[in-house]
């Protein structure tokens, strides 16, 4: 398990690195430490994007696994990168 975010998704649950999470349009995103803070990062074209602030993300999106027991969420096999 990686490192808490401080954070809680709409549902309350506490959200940390490594976790994946649904926003309300589907998407899916994976919470990386980059740089000295908290991403959510969208796969997109076969790249990884950092989308906007964890902060702002939060409120609006659920966690449904993480990569390292539900690799088969985001559906590639570098995710744990």
């Amino acid at each position: 398990m990686g490192e808490y975010t401080g954070l809680h998704d709409r549902n309350g649950k506490e959200i940390y690195e490594g976790d994946v999470l649904r926003d309300e349009n589907g998407d899916l995103y994976k919470v990386k430490f980059d740089g000295g803070q908290f991403q959510p990062l969208l796969r997109y074209g076969g790249t990884q994007v950092a989308i906007e602030s964890i902060v702002d993300m939060a409120d609006y999106s659920s966690v449904i696994g993480n990569i390292y027991e539900n690799p088969e969420l985001l559906g590639a096999r570098d995710e744990q990168k």
